[in-house]
């Protein structure tokens, strides 16, 4: 799958403060994205799980996803995105990434296979919020070391 980096139809005037878009200090995105270990907290994982979160109370439609890498040697698993249609309020995904999910089918997506330090960027956004992250990884093959 080829790199792309997200953008936005209509621009705003965004800046990124801790995971949250906001403007003018004001909380514009109703969303939360995070990237974690299969395990949680252990800083070695085989995978990784991107999580988005609705902070609002509002129901989000329509929201567009993003993962990608950048840096590295990566084989496998350089990016991927895909479309949830409704997040209700309070409500979170999980999208798991597990390396071999080409074979295994036990996973949402691929997770990097590769050497080097990586990257790890997520973004999900709907017509009117967009929310992000990166994460700066270790991979050994498939294994990911979280730093």
């Amino acid at each position: 799958m080829p790199k792309t980096k997200p953008y936005l139809k209509t621009p705003l005037p965004l800046r990124f403060v801790e995971n949250h878009a906001t403007s003018n200090n004001q909380l514009l995105a109703d969303m939360f994205v995070k990237i974690e270990g299969i395990d949680g907290e252990s800083k070695i994982s085989a995978g990784f799980i991107l999580t988005i979160m609705n902070l609002g109370d509002q129901i989000l439609r329509d929201i567009e996803w993003t993962f990608y890498t950048e840096g590295g040697t990566v084989i496998f698993g350089d990016g991927l995105r895909g479309t949830r249609p409704v997040l209700n309020e309070g409500e979170e995904i999980n999208i798991i990434f597990r390396p071999g999910n080409f074979i295994l089918k036990n996973a949402d997506g691929q997770s990097p296979i590769g050497l080097g330090r990586v990257t790890l960027m997520a973004t999900a956004k709907t017509s009117t919020d967009i929310a992000e992250t990166t994460e700066d990884i270790f991979l050994i093959g498939p294994i990911i070391l979280f730093q």
